[in-house]
């Protein structure tokens, strides 16, 4: 699903990046006319080995973090606060591991960003140039939108979940 929207996810970035307020057509032309139609994927790859992992780190904290909840207050089954305190640490994780990938990612994108060599040039540029943290740029507004992301997505899944779970259907469904 990644690499369909790769397109979209360039332009975006192109915005970010850049901070021109460009036509959309026109940053299409720009992009089509000096990279190519490979272009419009460029740092797609990046966004692969970033996405993959986040998303894998993400559900097994999840449900490390209910379990552990869980264990605590002694129920069997997660209260609702314990499903979203347990989606905010599991979003909290997964950005604190993964977000010097976006961080490469964003750079390689920007101006200036294909002399550096690909991911691992990126990576050591950056280390070399600004230290270790710059692979961390903006982590507090990353994590002050995962946080509640990760609460309301971990926290109504799980309650849907176990409301099917517990419905004559999801019974059904079990049991077979």
């Amino acid at each position: 699903s990644r690499t369909f929207v790769a397109p979209l996810e360039r332009l975006k970035l192109d915005y970010i990046v850049r901070g021109e307020q460009r036509n959309l057509f026109e940053l299409i032309r720009t992009i089509a006319a000096t990279q190519g139609i490979g272009g419009f994927w460029k740092g797609n790859f990046v966004n692969i080995l970033r996405t993959a992992p986040f998303k894998a780190i993400n559900f097994y904290s999840y449900d490390t973090y209910r379990n552990y909840l869980c264990n605590i207050s002694g129920n069997e089954e997660a209260t609702n606060l314990e499903r979203f305190i347990a989606g905010a640490a599991a979003g909290i994780t997964a950005t604190l591991l993964c977000l010097p990938m976006d961080t490469i990612r964003t750079v390689m994108v920007a101006p200036g960003g294909e002399a550096l060599g690909g991911v691992i040039g990126t990576c050591c540029h950056m280390i070399q140039t600004e230290g270790f943290f710059s692979l961390y740029k903006g982590l507090v507004p990353s994590l002050v939108a995962m946080a509640p992301s990760g609460a309301v997505f971990y926290g109504v899944y799980d309650m849907l979940k176990a409301a099917y779970l517990h419905s004559p259907e999801g019974k059904k469904r079990t049991e077979n």
